[in-house]
């Protein structure tokens, strides 16, 4: 199935159909449960947490 998913999701996206970046957000891994309210709430689709970097 993602072969012919995926080919047809691109061909959507370069023809301006499919939005990938209204679908997916990112949040620093300190906003996780705000990450996790969007998404219940339904203002993501995909929640994408990003770690802190540490030096």
């Amino acid at each position: 199935m993602p072969g012919l998913l995926i080919p047809r999701l691109t061909e959507l996206w370069q023809a301006g159909l499919f939005p990938f970046d209204q679908l997916i957000r990112t949040y620093p891994l300190a906003d996780i449960d705000e990450a996790e309210r969007d998404c219940e709430a339904g203002r993501v689709v995909k929640p994408v947490l990003i770690p802190e970097h540490r030096t």
